[in-house]
C-alpha cells in the first residue's frame, strides 16, 4: 500500500445479490448420535416399603411412584414383583415408525 491510499478491507464482502457458496451448518439435534452409538444407560434407585402380611407373605411398594405396588410369598418373590412393577409404571410408549 502506499501512503496516504485508503485502506482496503482483508475480508471481502459478498453483495447482497449474490449468494454465498459457504453453507451455514445445521445444529445437531439434541437426540442424535452416530449410528453405532449406544444410548447411554440410567440407573435410578427407589425407596420401596416392605410389610410382612398377616395371612402370610409381603406387600412392597415404591414411595415415589404411586401405583407402584405389589407382592410375594417370600422377601425375594415381592422385590422381583416390585421391580417388574416399576419397570412397568415407568414405560413409556414408544412413538409410531
Amino acid at each position: 500500500m502506499r501512503p496516504g491510499s485508503p485502506r482496503r478491507e482483508r475480508h471481502a464482502r459478498a453483495s447482497p445479490d449474490r449468494s454465498t457458496s459457504v453453507k451455514p451448518k445445521r445444529p445437531k439435534s439434541h437426540n442424535s448420535y452416530p449410528l453405532n452409538a449406544k444410548p447411554a444407560t440410567i440407573i435410578m434407585k427407589y425407596t420401596v416399603i416392605l410389610e410382612p402380611q398377616d395371612e402370610g407373605g409381603f406387600t412392597v411398594r415404591c414411595l415415589e411412584l404411586p401405583g407402584s405396588i405389589s407382592q410375594g410369598e417370600t422377601r425375594e418373590e415381592a422385590l422381583a414383583n416390585i421391580k417388574e412393577a416399576i419397570g412397568l409404571v415407568l414405560e413409556v410408549p414408544k412413538p409410531f415408525q
